[in-house]
């Protein structure tokens, strides 16, 4: 199985034991590892080429540079995760390979379901089901929506909101969606598949028709 991770068109990637890491095909790396995410004794990493290009926007924000690079490659070692991003001992690039494109209402879909991992109103199932259905997209609606969420929910507040926005703040509440869900049960005993949902939201909304609405960074 591969795992995946972006650098900067120039193939390195930010601080890691204070050194920036120069990567290339068959390059690899190793740190002395700490076990916690988004600290330095970790080489960070995704486990899913879908899920590291909705997420990038809150992490490293690799694609907003011109020239990013994903690379395909392996982690090994000690290794950790949350279920969206990772972190390991030891990572190899092994290839660079084409950044997937998603879409505006991908990203939608995607903290839509995300949102419905969790107990949610009558309102909240009945909005999300019409929106990936495609019965029912408007503005109106989603912002109907949002205004029917219980005070703390922010998972539902979040995926209305994206469903409200367009353009790059639309791509970071739908990441900020999946971390709200993420921390919301980290203390529990569920193991929620983000990238099913990642895959599922790139299935059931499938590619807009107006490639104008296509959010490449």
């Amino acid at each position: 199985m591969a795992d995946y991770k972006f650098s900067n068109s120039l193939w390195i990637t930010g601080n890691v034991e204070d050194k920036q890491l120069q990567w290339g095909c068959g390059v690899s790396h190793r740190v002395a590892f700490k076990g916690e995410l988004c600290r330095n004794g970790c080489i960070h990493f995704y486990e899913d080429e879908i899920l590291a290009v909705l997420m990038d926007v809150v992490d490293a924000e690799y694609m907003r540079e011109p020239g990013h690079i994903l690379w395909r490659g392996r982690a090994s070692g000690q290794r950790i995760t949350n279920g969206l991003k990772s972190g390991c001992e030891r990572f190899t690039t092994i290839e660079p390979i084409e950044v997937p494109v998603v879409s505006a209402e991908q990203r939608i879909g995607f903290a839509i379901l995300c949102s419905l991992e969790l107990p949610q109103s009558q309102n909240h199932v009945e909005w999300a089901a019409d929106w990936l259905s495609g019965a029912d997209r408007t503005q109106q609606s989603a912002c109907a929506a949002r205004a029917m969420v219980p005070e703390g929910n922010l998972p539902a507040l979040l995926a209305t909101k994206t469903a409200v926005f367009s353009s790059r703040s639309a791509q970071v509440t739908a990441a900020r969606t999946a971390i709200s869900v993420a921390l919301t049960t980290r203390y529990s005993n569920r193991n929620i598949d983000f990238i099913g949902l990642a895959h599922k939201a790139m299935e059931v909304v499938g590619r807009p028709e107006e490639p104008g609405k296509e959010l490449r960074t």
